[in-house]
């Protein structure tokens, strides 16, 4: 009897359970934005820290006399964020209450920190992505992104440091789905599961990484064959490094928990929770 049969056997005796929409939990990530003093950035071809990019997207705001956040305090450790305008405005990016035109320029530079501020899930720090940037000024700071992500997993499967590289496959996870790349993202977080799963000790799923599942398989809206054949083909050339379930026994689970059928994947996970306790 193939999975596809075992999934639909057992399949028929549950009953199809709601979709959750909202988890308070989520697999671990590390957040983007680092507590690096200012002084350890590089300036760019203007002269200014990506700090000083950041505020110019603020400055008219501040200036008209919106009340200055906290975050420059704790994220970038700057205290008297109305002497740093006063400093852009002596170097010519400001002019009264607005931006000079080079002002606006220079604020166009800084969507790579507003986009890291915005996915903090993403693994790679300000001080990592603004040595990039300002090395590659062609490239779309979204292909260093993926770069970085790519060279971060590599070096953690050398390391064979499988926690940290399930939360890169996570953080790749959803940043293709957030683009609609839904196929893609569906073997991102296919591969996040497999690694959680056969990652030392057994645990049940995060509840953040089950409704992950279940919103993805709405959004390629799809067949449970489709799903399992390509899990099967995605996992036959993975590397286990603790061999807890079986190739069928993830897609099992995976293909259950997408399609709301949770007691046929909480059972088997559940059984080699209790064998290790036999």
């Amino acid at each position: 009897m193939g999975i596809l049969d075992i999934f639909k056997k057992n399949r028929s005796q549950i009953q199809k359970t709601e979709i959750n929409q909202s988890s308070n939990e989520e697999p671990p990530k590390a957040q983007s934005m680092d507590s690096v003093s200012c002084k350890n950035y590089l300036k760019d071809d203007a002269g200014l820290y990506p700090h000083e990019l950041l505020l110019l997207t603020y400055y008219e705001k501040y200036a008209s006399g919106k009340e200055i956040a906290r975050f420059w305090k704790y994220e970038f450790d700057i205290e008297d964020v109305p002497a740093l305008m006063r400093s852009l405005e002596n170097r010519g990016f400001a002019k009264g209450a607005s931006l000079t035109e080079l002002g606006r320029e220079e604020a166009k530079k800084a969507d790579y920190i507003l986009y890291l501020r915005r996915n903090k899930y993403i693994p790679v720090s300000l001080l990592d992505l603004s040595i990039l940037v300002n090395k590659y000024p062609n490239y779309n700071f979204k292909d260093l992104i993926w770069g970085e992500l790519n060279r971060s997993a590599l070096q953690y499967v050398e390391e064979g440091s499988w926690g940290s590289y399930c939360n890169v496959q996570y953080a790749m996870y959803r940043i293709t789905e957030q683009e609609g790349k839904y196929k893609d993202a569906f073997a991102c977080l296919a591969t996040t599961v497999f690694y959680t799963l056969n990652n030392g000790a057994v645990y049940p799923l995060p509840p953040g990484l089950i409704d992950s599942i279940r919103k993805l398989s709405v959004k390629l809206n799809t067949t449970d064959e489709w799903m399992i054949d390509n899990l099967q083909k995605l996992y036959k050339e993975m590397y286990a490094p603790s061999r807890n379930f079986s190739n069928n026994e993830v897609t099992l689970i995976f293909t259950a928990y997408a399609f709301g059928h949770d007691e046929m994947a909480e059972d088997t996970i559940n059984k080699k929770l209790d064998s290790n306790f036999k």
